[in-house]
């Protein structure tokens, strides 16, 4: 579904020049979106310590993606 629409709307996209911002949607879909690596990151740390523990790990790790 995601190649037909990228396919689709690929014309838009070069004229708009934002041809890199459509094709990064198959790394999303590949890899899922920050928040699915938020939870994961919440799940792992709350099977090991306290719920703070775990949204403090949450925060380094977001303030880790950030700075890259």
């Amino acid at each position: 579904m995601l190649e037909r629409v990228i396919a689709e709307t690929a014309a838009d996209a070069e004229a708009l020049g934002c041809s890199d911002e459509i094709n990064r949607c198959r790394a999303i879909v590949s890899s899922g979106t920050s928040a699915d690596a938020q939870l994961a990151v919440f799940a792992a740390h709350s099977r090991n310590g306290s719920r703070s523990a775990a949204l403090r790990a949450v925060t380094e790790w977001i303030a880790a993606a950030t700075l890259r």
